[in-house]
């Protein structure tokens, strides 16, 4: 009995280093790299403040094309004019994408004054894309878990702490990492959140 107890602190206490790991990869220097992604989350920000201000008026940069029904999507590769190329496009309102992730990244943004169209620092903008990535790491480790065993899901959270693509996802604002956590949540895990034993 007292060895099956060691073996099971032991294996909780690989389980909270792994998650540590993870987010001590994903904060650390998150603001500055990587330096050329432009992850898009400053619109996603700027999105969720303008419904923080007016629900039914989002605003922020698109990419969609005004008046030009051949395009649904607009490439900038061989873009002759510059003001497409380098243009801003402001519209309003703003119906990119579902306005639930927005919120959520625009919320540091609005605790700390930040308004609408104002330049925000990087980690404020990523910070809860961070958050997110805590929670993926570990409603990941319980669905491996109850799906294959604690062996796969140990593994699996190595992998997905560890391997630098997913560190370094895991800290930009892309809308998906908000779907992630609510995705594993919602895959029946609910009932072991409190206990990883």
């Amino acid at each position: 009995m007292r060895r099956l107890r060691t073996i099971i602190t032991l294996s909780l206490a690989l389980v909270w280093f792994l998650i540590f790991l993870g987010i001590f990869l994903r904060s650390y220097k998150s603001d500055v790299y990587p330096v050329d992604n432009n992850d898009d989350g400053l619109f996603y920000a700027w999105a969720g403040l303008s419904l923080y201000d007016n629900l039914l008026a989002p605003a922020s940069h698109s990419i969609f094309d005004k008046d030009n029904p051949a395009l649904i999507w607009r490439s900038q590769f061989m873009d002759y004019q510059p003001l497409d190329r380098f243009g801003l496009k402001l519209t309003q309102p703003w119906l990119d994408h579902p306005p639930l992730a927005t919120l959520i990244i625009a919320l540091p943004a609005k605790l700390l004054g930040y308004k609408t169209f104002e330049m925000i620092p990087q980690i404020i903008v990523r910070y809860p894309a961070i958050i997110a990535g805590i929670f993926t790491l570990y409603l990941t480790y319980l669905l491996a878990r109850q799906l294959f065993g604690p062996a796969t899901a140990v593994w699996s959270l190595t992998f997905l702490a560890t391997v630098p693509y997913f560190v370094v996802a895991h800290r930009q604002s892309f809308l998906e990492n908000f779907l992630t956590p609510v995705f594993l949540g919602s895959a029946g895990i609910p009932r072991q959140l409190i206990s990883l034993s």
